[in-house]
């Protein structure tokens, strides 16, 4: 949460998060966890609470980045939109009643629930900002390294030549689709086989794009240390 307040408004120029929000919300869910932990008869009320909390701040969010400057498909934007939509998905999950859900989604809530808020609500987010962090800091670390010499400026590649648009594309799709095996998983057990193999094959490909930036990173930086 710290993190978006400073990267959403950086990142996609949009506007800032109201001050409210970013004094008091954090502090807020901070004491709303601590009752939690000490309150086990009040956990349905306070842990409804602190989902209610958090959709509206990926409310915010989501009027935030629809009020952008730059309005061009970023693949970081998507990440932020499914994480949102998966977090109000939890939210209704959790509130309605048990005996109104399907009897196998109604014996595996708890579960469900677990793996939409972690897979889709905070995956999504670590993602998305690395699509944006890793070329960011790789610029910015060749850029400072140019300071002495300007005339190597022009070695420096560009954001989407560290981290190609159609590369986030896939890893977005790869994503979405483990999640979506993930919850078949839990629902139908002997699934597990094809969630493995997805699963498997999204971080090869992350760990593929990090690999990728390093390589373009150094090449980078060795044709700027052989101008000095």
């Amino acid at each position: 949460m710290a993190v978006s307040f400073q990267t959403i408004p950086m990142f996609h120029v949009a506007p800032s998060f109201p001050l409210y929000l970013r004094k008091y919300l954090p502090i807020s869910l901070l004491g709303l966890v601590v009752i939690l932990s000490w309150k086990q008869n009040l956990s349905q009320l306070v842990g409804g609470t602190i989902l209610l909390s958090l959709c509206m701040y990926m409310a915010c969010i989501l009027f935030l980045l629809n009020k952008r400057k730059r309005k061009i498909p970023d693949t970081t934007i998507y990440y932020w939109q499914s994480s949102a939509l998966s977090l109000f998905v939890v939210f209704a999950l959790y509130v309605i009643p048990d005996h109104l859900l399907f009897e196998n989604v109604a014996k595996k809530k708890t579960m469900l629930l677990t793996a939409i808020f972690i897979f889709f609500y905070v995956l999504s987010i670590i993602q998305g900002l690395l699509l944006k962090i890793l070329p960011f800091l790789s610029y910015t670390h060749l850029q400072q390294r140019c300071l002495t010499n300007f005339g190597a400026m022009h070695l420096i590649p560009n954001m989407h030549e560290f981290l190609k648009k159609k590369h986030g594309q896939w890893l977005l799709v790869s994503h979405i689709c483990a999640g979506i095996f993930l919850i078949v998983t839990i629902l139908y057990p002997t699934l597990y086989w094809v969630f493995g193999s997805l699963l498997l094959i999204e971080f090869l490909g992350l760990l593929y794009l990090m690999l990728r930036t390093i390589n373009q990173y150094k090449k980078s930086l060795r044709k700027i240390n052989l101008l000095d």
